[in-house]
């Protein structure tokens, strides 16, 4: 992994995530989700739940319109 600034002590920087989360947990925080080590981009996943909502928009209108307004 890129050199990592520990950010519960800035003065650390790691190289490895084994030893930065085991900083984490002699430290007691805990490291919450792991979207972006999956390859979450939040640009792309926004646009794709706009898109997702706008067509759940757009079919419950139709539905509405076929059955009787």
């Amino acid at each position: 992994m890129e050199p990592t600034r520990n950010p519960l002590n800035p003065k650390e920087v790691y190289t490895s995530k084994s030893k930065l989360r085991a900083a984490y947990k002699a430290a007691g925080a805990v490291e919450v989700g792991d979207a972006y080590d999956r390859g979450y981009l939040p640009d792309r996943e926004s646009g794709a739940s706009e898109r997702r909502l706008i067509s759940e928009m757009k079919n419950k209108l139709i539905d509405r319109y076929r059955n009787g307004r």
